[in-house]
This record gives structure tokens, sequence and C-alpha cells, in this order.
């Protein structure tokens, strides 16, 4: 299971920021909608705002993800898989307007969210992040999101797992609203 390549940034450490065309994106490592969250490019202004982005998140205790912002992520979006009792219900198309070199302020930044289907190797890679987080809780959690992107060569890629996430995509896939509330009563 492959994840965009990540540069965990502690409280303390000096961060080292990605050398590329497309820039980068900073955001904290634990975090809620796109809050705290920003796209860079390679110019020094850039490279200056996010070491200030940085340092403010570790000004409040904060741990910060440094990660090579991916070319597949404004021409096809993030695919956000939702599971329930670790089997899958639903997935959507999100695609996120980060703010270039300023964090979101908000909870979220403008999202265009839609229905989607997926393919079965989308399928089987959430599958597969969704057991690596049972295995670390101890049991297979009753909901979960995967959030996955296809790296530049197109190879699957878990962006985050969610575990207490209220962002499930119902608006985008009704049918799946009776699941949810089953498995939530059971």
């Amino acid at each position: 299971m492959a994840i965009p390549p990540t540069r965990f940034v502690e409280p303390g450490d000096v961060p080292v920021l990605p050398v590329g065309p497309a820039g980068f994106v900073v955001k904290p490592a634990v975090g809620a909608g796109s809050r705290d969250a920003a796209r860079y490019e390679g110019t020094d202004h850039d490279r200056e705002s996010a070491i200030a982005h940085v340092d403010r998140l570790h000004r409040v205790g904060r741990s910060v993800l440094v990660q090579p912002f991916l070319e597949s992520i404004p021409r096809l979006g993030e695919w956000p898989l939702v599971f329930l009792d670790g089997e899958f219900s639903h997935a959507a198309n999100k695609r996120v307007a980060l703010p270039r070199a300023g964090a979101v302020e908000g909870l979220f930044a403008a999202e265009d969210n839609r229905p989607a289907e997926v393919s079965r190797e989308l399928v089987a890679v959430g599958r597969a992040a969704i057991e690596v987080a049972a295995k670390a809780c101890g049991e297979v959690p009753l909901y979960g999101r995967v959030d996955l992107v296809l790296d530049d060569a197109g190879t699957p890629c878990v962006l985050e797992v969610e575990l207490v996430e209220p962002s499930l995509f119902l608006p985008e896939h009704r049918a799946a609203t009776p699941r949810v509330a089953r498995a939530f009563v059971a």
C-alpha cells in the first residue's frame, strides 16, 4: 500500500521542503477538513511562507506533514472510500481547491464532491488501509474513510485514513444512508 512521499516535521525540527515544478503541501499531521493546509510552489516567497506556516503550527505543539503536490489531484481529485464494519459501502470524488501560500482558516477549502464508482483496485487499497487501522486499534472500526489519490505514475496512494470523521459523503450517496444507520444501530 503506497502513500505519497511524506515528511513528518515534529516541533523543533527544521522542515526540508520538496523541490519541483508542482510544488508541495503543508498540513497538520492531525487535522479536520482542510484547516491549516496550504499548497506552495517553489518560489523563494512561497518557501519562506511555508516555513512560517510550519513554525506557526509548531508553536502550538502540532506535528506537520510536508508532501509534494501530486499533479493528478487537480485533474482527477481524491476518492474518499467509506467502509462500515470493514466492508466497502460507497465512494465519492472530491476536488479540493487548497489556497496557494495561505493556510485554510475555516474548516474546509472550497470542495466539489460527487458520487463515484471506483475500481476494484481502489477498493482493495482502501480495504488494506482499514485492515491496518483495525490491527492498530485492536478491532475493526465501526466506520472509516480512506482518501485515495493517484501518484504521478498512476499508482493509488492512501492520502489519509479517517476513523472519527463526520464526512461520510451521504449527500452524494443517499442510498448509503440506511446502510450507515443500520451499522450504527447494530
